[in-house]
């Protein structure tokens, strides 16, 4: 035990990312009620219910002498999960929630009991199996404050300052109505809630494979282990780098006995509760500078891994598809990318001089580097980040981000001095653009660049977030398709080394080698070509012929179906996604044996290696039946994850996965497929207006008006007010019921247009309420206008002439960029105005558009659904 009390002693006060705390049955001991009824274990519990619920019942029951003896034994045996049960089989589950709920409210505790002591430590997570109140309560009596997360929350927010306490089995104090679900105590509960893989159980599991945890109780029951533990360690989830304390003078469960003896990285701390308290009282954590915090929450030292790098042999691991390491940069392994040189593409230049060039002309610099998966976009952020740090500047990486990462960045910008040259690369950033207006707060006299990497389809969704910043970012698009330059630059880099290997099998003709990579046309694909001397088509299509026979197959094949989505997940999410194939015996380590070749697991979220290259090779062989039903249990999944409004890596892939267009996009899936996909998730997405939303818009697109405007009206209900989403939606869906009614149902056809036309008009007189929304709704009014009069063979009158020169006019003028989306709706608008006999009225708009620079925009990001909602009253 010493060896492990030392262990826990070195965790508890390094600052290196704090060990997370699960309370277990019997924390509580030492705590009393309201009515000085000192809080009990399970046993003692079983007997109040006996007697205070059952026992004055007994005669209403029928049959019960049926049941007397088996219920009287469960009472004798203490098993309190089996008596609830026999309670729900009596009808008495109400009266127990209530029993429950007053004998469980904590009024004090004992003097020779330290719980204040648990608050003086700075833990991150609390989980706790016990419904009581005693957590409160302690950080309630020190003024410290305390983010509880339990059924009642409508966001799961994490605030990185404050403690969260994540209440799994229920809360004495949460408003859900008894024989509710409000507790988790008998079998059905039980089995409910592991079924319902909520948020909360969600984050113990993450927490779980991520973060050392201390169990602390005086007993370990099977009941309580069951969702914590047990399900996590059958399916061979565990971190070995992690480790796992059980605080217990004895445990009593034979299987967490064996687990602790067969993990190296599970201990056993013998120890009472007080005895812990009183131990954590003596604890003194070692102070650390702002850097080492930062340092020790997920970030690298870019500067000495360089430095590092000088003494490592070079290695060039990197074209073979291995993750990228600073030593690939210090030996300039990378090859160089490009960007275009303006609008037309014709002619490109390095993204590396034209950082470089920005880093002189600008103070602070968020650089947004997005494309799709495997397409160099971590290469091109490390090539910066190491020119950064060549230019003097401290630099550092990291591969995950969160919001407590977010806050220890704040802290070492405020400790460091003006004129401090900093750098930043954070990957997958995309969810916490809206940050960063907060963050150049922070660096205000300093000068510091902000490096960030994402998914395309990510970054359009969020990148809204960043329009005050505008002027201070850089942002670089990359695909896979090689220009003529990347060409010639990839194949001077691989000459340079000795590595263009296969690729000069025909011939070493420079010139004709250069011309091969170019028709390859796929960076990835070059460096794979040059390995095998095949493409990498052509290698995976015999790999994975070998691998259907593997037995979990089947996993493999629908998380490169859900990567194809954009979607990652953690390593404790993946037994409940093998459920979906049917997989109830999933066994993490032997997959991550068999599919060792496309599977890295070296982040938080595992992911799929080479994923873009052969995901269509992959998802052409799964049935669309299939495709859609994976789609199914995916929507589900996330959707019983999620609140209304939560902002979460949860809610951004919800969101991506069941956007219409999205969706739409999948080869051979109808839009009666769609609609069919969205009825069936209805009961598990209803709480979320987004899906609402998007449900309207597909019956529109099948042109069920009516059923699209019921869609809305459950949108505003989910959301409890109407945002400029909802009301864009209902007025866009009324004026293609409009335009519709002109061939099908003429007598109403002004009626539904020109009531979804006043309520965008609307809309945009109202503009300073939602300034970022006015391109939106000047682009919906002028282009269903246009259809609208187009297909009625009609001139506008001169109020609505009058009226769609003025939303031009205030779009046009209020522009900061043009796009090409609005430039082609205004090319459009000239060209129906001259038609109309009114082209000297809307031609100076093209003229004032074409003085405008010109930004990235396609229609992928001219999505209404990217902008934040705001309530419209």
């Amino acid at each position: 035990m010493q060896k492990s009390l030392e262990m826990l002693h070195d965790r508890l006060t390094s600052p290196i990312g704090h060990p997370a705390l699960l309370l277990g049955a019997g924390f509580s001991l030492g705590a009393f009620n309201i009515d000085q009824q000192p809080l009990v274990l399970g046993k003692r519990l079983t007997q109040e219910l006996y007697e205070n619920i059952l026992i004055p019942r007994i005669k209403e029951i029928p049959d019960y002498e049926r049941d007397c003896e088996n219920v009287d034994l469960t009472v004798r045996q203490g098993d309190l999960k089996k008596f609830c049960t026999w309670l729900r089989e009596f009808g008495l589950e109400n009266e127990r929630d209530e029993y429950i709920t007053r004998r469980l409210k904590v009024h004090g505790w004992r003097e020779d009991v330290s719980f204040e002591t648990l608050a003086a430590y700075p833990w991150r997570y609390i989980f706790t199996l016990n419904m009581d109140d005693l957590v409160e309560k302690i950080y309630e009596k020190i003024g410290k404050k305390l983010e509880v997360w339990n059924r009642d929350c409508q966001n799961y927010v994490e605030n990185p300052k404050e403690t969260i306490l994540v209440k799994l089995h229920g809360d004495v104090n949460c408003t859900v109505p008894s024989g509710s679900y409000r507790y988790i105590l008998d079998e059905k509960e039980y089995r409910n809630f592991t079924a319902s893989d909520d948020r909360m159980l969600q984050k113990f599991g993450e927490v779980y494979v991520s973060n050392d945890l201390i169990i602390l109780g005086t007993q370990f029951q099977e009941n309580d282990l069951e969702i914590a533990l047990i399900s996590l360690l059958q399916n061979k989830c565990n971190n070995e780098k992690i480790q796992y304390f059980f605080v217990s003078p004895e445990i009593s469960s034979r299987s967490l006995i064996r687990e602790i003896d067969k993990n190296n990285n599970f201990h056993h701390i013998k120890m009472t509760n007080i005895e812990f308290l009183a131990y954590m009282n003596q604890l003194k954590i070692k102070a650390q500078s702002t850097k080492k915090l930062l340092l020790s929450n997920s970030f690298s030292d870019w500067n000495s891994e360089l430095q590092d790098a000088a003494d490592s042999e070079k290695t060039y691991e990197l074209y073979n598809g291995a993750d990228p390491c600073a030593g690939d940069f210090f030996h300039e392994i990378d090859i160089p990318r490009s960007m275009p040189q303006d609008e037309r593409k014709k002619s490109f230049v390095s993204i590396q001089e034209n950082f470089e060039k920005n880093l002189v002309e600008k103070k602070t610099v968020l650089v947004t580097i997005h494309g799709e998966s495997f397409v160099g976009k971590s290469c091109l952020a490390m090539r910066l980040l190491t020119l950064s740090a060549a230019n003097g500047y401290q630099s550092f990486y990291t591969k995950n981000i969160d919001l407590h990462i977010i806050d220890k960045v704040k802290e070492f910008l405020r400790s460091q001095t003006d004129n401090s040259k900093i750098a930043f690369c954070m990957e997958n950033a995309a969810l916490f653009y809206s940050i960063f207006d907060e963050l150049f707060d922070e660096a205000l006299g300093k000068s510091v660049v902000f490096i960030t990497t994402a998914l395309d389809s990510d970054h359009n969704t969020k990148q809204y977030t960043l329009q005050n910043i505008y002027d201070k970012r850089l942002d670089y698009y990359i695909n896979e398709r090689i220009s003529d330059k990347e060409a010639w630059d990839t194949y001077t880099k691989l000459a340079s080394h000795n590595r263009l290997g296969r690729l000069q099998s025909a011939t070493n003709k420079p010139s004709s080698i250069r011309k091969n990579i170019r028709d390859i046309g796929d960076l990835i694909d070059v460096l794979w070509y040059a390995h095998e001397g095949r493409r990498f088509s052509s290698y995976f299509e015999g790999w994975y012929k070998h691998k259907r026979q593997e037995e979990q197959i089947e996993v493999f094949e629908i998380l490169t179906y859900y990567a194809s989505l954009g979607c990652e997940f953690s390593i404790s999410d993946l037994p409940m996604i093998a459920l979906a194939v049917n997989r109830k015996n999933f066994d993490y380590k032997k997959f991550e044996i068999s599919f060792s070749d496309f599977w890295t697991s070296k982040s938080k979220r595992p992911r799929l290696r080479y994923v873009r290259l052969f995901r269509d090779i992959v998802v052409k062989t799964i049935p669309v039946s299939q495709r859609i039903e994976w789609l199914r249990f995916l929507i589900v999944f996330l959707a019983k994850r999620i609140k209304e409004r939560e902002q979460s890596r949860n809610s951004l892939m919800f969101e991506s996965v069941t956007k219409i267009k999205n969706i739409s996009m999948q080869k051979k899936i109808t839009n009666e497929d769609i609609l069919q996909l969205f009825s069936n998730v209805e009961s598990e997405c209803q709480h979320l207006s987004y899906y609402w939303i998007q449900r309207c818009i597909i019956y529109s697109k099948c042109e069920k008006f009516e059923d699209a405007a019921n869609s809305i009206a459950n949108a505003a209900s989910a959301r409890k007010y109407r945002t400029y989403q909802i009301i864009h939606a209902e007025a866009k869906n009324d004026m293609a019921r409009g335009i519709w009614c002109i061939k099908h149902d003429p007598n109403h056809a002004d009626e539904f247009f020109f009531r979804g036309r006043d309520q965008v008009v609307s809309l945009i007189e109202e503009r300073n309420k939602y300034r970022s929304a006015l391109t939106f709704s000047v682009h919906t009014y002028v282009n269903m206008a246009m259809k609208y009069y187009n297909e009625k063979k009609i001139e506008p009158d001169i109020n609505e002439w009058n009226q769609l020169l003025e939303a031009v006019s205030l779009s046009v003028y209020h522009l900061s960029a043009k796009d090409k989306i609005f430039l082609k709706l205004i090319e459009d608008f000239v060209k129906f105005a001259e038609q109309n006999g009114k082209r000297d009225l809307a031609a100076p708009f093209l003229r004032e558009l074409g003085k405008k620079p010109r930004i990235p925009m396609d229609e992928s990001d001219y999505d209404i659904d990217s902008l934040p909602d705001v309530e419209i009253k």
